[in-house]
Protein backbone atom coordinates (compact mmCIF):
# COMPACT_ATOMS: atom_id res chain seq x y z
CA UNK A 1 0.00 0.00 0.00
CA UNK A 2 1.16 3.53 -0.99
CA UNK A 3 1.72 5.55 2.44
CA UNK A 4 0.03 9.20 2.88
CA UNK A 5 3.38 10.86 1.90
CA UNK A 6 3.76 9.48 -1.26
CA UNK A 7 2.22 10.45 -4.45
CA UNK A 8 -0.58 8.40 -6.25
CA UNK A 9 1.10 6.55 -8.64
CA UNK A 10 -1.33 6.64 -11.97
CA UNK A 11 -0.29 4.32 -14.75
CA UNK A 12 -1.90 6.53 -17.79
CA UNK A 13 -0.22 4.43 -20.77
CA UNK A 14 -2.06 1.56 -19.29
CA UNK A 15 -5.24 3.65 -18.47
CA UNK A 16 -5.50 4.91 -22.34
CA UNK A 17 -4.81 1.49 -23.97
CA UNK A 18 -7.74 0.00 -22.13
CA UNK A 19 -9.54 3.16 -23.77
CA UNK A 20 -8.11 2.98 -27.28
CA UNK A 21 -6.23 6.19 -26.62
CA UNK A 22 -9.41 8.09 -25.66
CA UNK A 23 -8.72 11.23 -23.97
CA UNK A 24 -11.82 12.42 -23.79
CA UNK A 25 -13.21 9.49 -22.57
CA UNK A 26 -11.13 9.72 -19.89
CA UNK A 27 -11.43 13.31 -18.92
CA UNK A 28 -15.46 12.40 -18.48
CA UNK A 29 -14.73 9.19 -16.68
CA UNK A 30 -12.23 11.49 -14.21
CA UNK A 31 -15.61 13.49 -14.43
CA UNK A 32 -17.99 11.14 -13.58
CA UNK A 33 -15.64 10.07 -10.87
CA UNK A 34 -15.46 13.54 -9.30
CA UNK A 35 -19.16 13.84 -9.34
CA UNK A 36 -19.58 10.50 -7.24
CA UNK A 37 -17.23 9.55 -5.00
CA UNK A 38 -18.52 12.05 -2.54
CA UNK A 39 -21.82 10.70 -2.15
CA UNK A 40 -20.68 7.38 -2.50
CA UNK A 41 -18.23 7.88 0.75
CA UNK A 42 -21.11 9.65 2.67
CA UNK A 43 -23.07 6.19 2.02
CA UNK A 44 -20.32 4.51 3.02
CA UNK A 45 -20.37 6.91 6.42
CA UNK A 46 -24.06 6.55 7.16
CA UNK A 47 -24.03 2.34 6.34
CA UNK A 48 -21.03 2.07 8.55
CA UNK A 49 -22.73 4.73 11.31
CA UNK A 50 -25.96 2.78 10.77
CA UNK A 51 -24.40 -0.83 10.91
CA UNK A 52 -26.11 -1.52 7.31
CA UNK A 53 -24.57 -4.51 6.18
CA UNK A 54 -26.42 -4.52 2.93
CA UNK A 55 -25.89 -0.55 1.87
CA UNK A 56 -22.42 -0.72 3.01
CA UNK A 57 -21.79 -3.30 0.21
CA UNK A 58 -23.46 -1.25 -2.13
CA UNK A 59 -21.96 1.89 -2.10
CA UNK A 60 -18.31 0.01 -1.79
CA UNK A 61 -18.95 -2.05 -4.70
CA UNK A 62 -20.21 1.20 -6.38
CA UNK A 63 -16.99 3.51 -5.29
CA UNK A 64 -15.22 0.19 -6.21
CA UNK A 65 -16.00 0.03 -10.05
CA UNK A 66 -15.46 3.70 -10.01
CA UNK A 67 -11.95 3.26 -9.07
CA UNK A 68 -10.94 0.15 -10.72
CA UNK A 69 -11.44 2.37 -14.00
CA UNK A 70 -8.06 3.77 -13.58
CA UNK A 71 -6.33 0.87 -12.74
CA UNK A 72 -5.24 1.91 -9.05
CA UNK A 73 -5.40 -1.94 -7.32
CA UNK A 74 -4.02 -0.01 -3.87
CA UNK A 75 -7.39 1.65 -3.69
CA UNK A 76 -9.59 -1.05 -5.45
CA UNK A 77 -8.28 -3.31 -2.53
CA UNK A 78 -9.67 -0.95 -0.16
CA UNK A 79 -13.15 -0.47 -1.20
CA UNK A 80 -12.67 -4.42 -1.87
CA UNK A 81 -12.37 -5.04 1.40
CA UNK A 82 -15.21 -2.95 2.72
CA UNK A 83 -17.72 -4.51 0.48
CA UNK A 84 -16.85 -8.12 1.75
CA UNK A 85 -16.74 -6.72 5.30
CA UNK A 86 -20.79 -5.43 4.36
CA UNK A 87 -21.52 -8.98 2.93
CA UNK A 88 -19.92 -11.10 5.79
CA UNK A 89 -21.30 -8.40 8.13
CA UNK A 90 -18.04 -7.76 9.73
CA UNK A 91 -17.53 -5.02 11.56
CA UNK A 92 -14.12 -5.00 13.19
CA UNK A 93 -11.86 -1.96 12.60
CA UNK A 94 -14.30 -1.07 9.84
CA UNK A 95 -14.44 2.90 10.86
CA UNK A 96 -10.25 3.10 10.31
CA UNK A 97 -11.19 1.32 6.66
CA UNK A 98 -13.56 3.40 5.81
CA UNK A 99 -11.11 6.87 6.76
CA UNK A 100 -8.35 4.81 4.94
CA UNK A 101 -11.02 4.60 1.91
CA UNK A 102 -12.10 8.00 2.11
CA UNK A 103 -8.18 9.18 2.28
CA UNK A 104 -6.93 7.08 -0.79
CA UNK A 105 -10.46 7.92 -2.72
CA UNK A 106 -9.47 12.02 -2.09
CA UNK A 107 -5.88 10.91 -3.02
CA UNK A 108 -6.59 9.18 -6.42
CA UNK A 109 -8.68 12.20 -7.45
CA UNK A 110 -5.65 14.73 -6.39
CA UNK A 111 -3.58 12.38 -8.94
CA UNK A 112 -6.07 12.53 -11.43
CA UNK A 113 -6.80 16.35 -11.52
CA UNK A 114 -2.93 16.59 -11.64
CA UNK A 115 -3.33 14.64 -15.27
CA UNK A 116 -4.70 18.23 -16.73
CA UNK A 117 -1.92 20.44 -14.96
CA UNK A 118 0.70 21.58 -16.46
CA UNK A 119 4.21 19.85 -14.80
Amino acid sequence: METTNQPVQIDLKRILARLANDVELLCEMIEIYREDYPGLMQRIRSAVAQRNKRELEQAAHAIKGLISNFLHDPTTALALKLERKGRSDEWDEIDSDCAELETAAARLLEALDSLNSPQ
